[in-house]
């Protein structure tokens, strides 16, 4: 069966054009951080190119692309760009420009934080909600509002989708400066489907609740990826 075509809605985001061109550029916003934004777009960019985003209340923000990754079964990519000016809080704009509301109304989507690949692995200890047996997960990469999960080899983690579990995330050797304590929901689970690998499972996660003090060690955390990201080769959402 075909994928269904991709539409290409800004949903309000504003107009974005190549700044070589000034040649407007169709496109649909998919996640967002401080300081960078994702985008799918049909036009064929060139990694380093300059666009400028131009808002409803006629704000210009330069962008330069870091990242492109061709979407499979679609005459489209996906962009990472990173916005020149690091005053200017890209998640900021996505709120007050309406986008993210009018997406969910119009698509049930939603735009997501960006994510960012945690290397070395940050080790979790989850149980689901209320039960005192946990197993042992480790990151694959995190966002200010989730996480991805991948059990380990001896774990058999029994969660499944809309299950709500605890999770304790250690700060030994990993992005964290102290453990972090969180309530999230499974919103997702799958296993490698290469028969030659190890079945890992992995497990989607929205954050619900942080433990008190928590909050603020993960979003110090995001940070600081961010920041990196900026330097290096940001996390394109597979």
């Amino acid at each position: 069966m075909p994928q269904e075509k991709i539409a290409l809605d800004n949903f309000g985001l504003g107009t974005l054009s190549a700044k070589a061109t000034s040649q407007n550029i169709l496109y649909k916003p998919f996640e967002a951080s401080p300081h960078q934004l994702g985008i799918i777009a049909s036009a064929n960019l060139k990694k380093g190119e300059e666009l400028t985003l131009k808002t409803q209340k006629n704000q210009k923000i330069a962008f330069t692309i870091t990242e492109k990754k061709p979407l499979s079964g679609e005459k489209s990519y996906r962009y990472s760009l990173a916005c020149n000016d690091t005053s200017t809080d890209i998640e900021e704009i996505v709120v007050f420009s309406g986008c993210q509301k009018k997406m969910e109304i119009l698509t049930k989507e939603k735009i997501q934080a960006t994510r960012f690949i945690t290397d070395p692995k940050v080790h979790c200890e989850v149980n689901t909600f209320g039960s005192k047996a946990y197993f042992d997960l480790n990151t694959i990469n995190i966002s200010r509002s989730g996480m991805l999960l991948v059990a380990t080899k001896r774990s058999m983690a029994p969660f499944h989708k809309n299950t709500l579990v605890e999770i304790n995330l250690s700060d030994k050797g990993s992005c964290l400066d102290k453990q972090v304590k969180c309530i999230g929901k499974v919103i997702r689970c799958y296993q490698e489907k290469d028969a030659k690998k190890v079945k890992e499972k992995f497990f989607g996660i929205d954050i619900i609740e942080f433990d008190k003090g928590s909050e603020t060690v993960w979003q110090d955390a995001i940070e600081a990826l961010a920041s990196m990201s900026l330097q290096a080769k940001p996390l394109l959402s597979a």
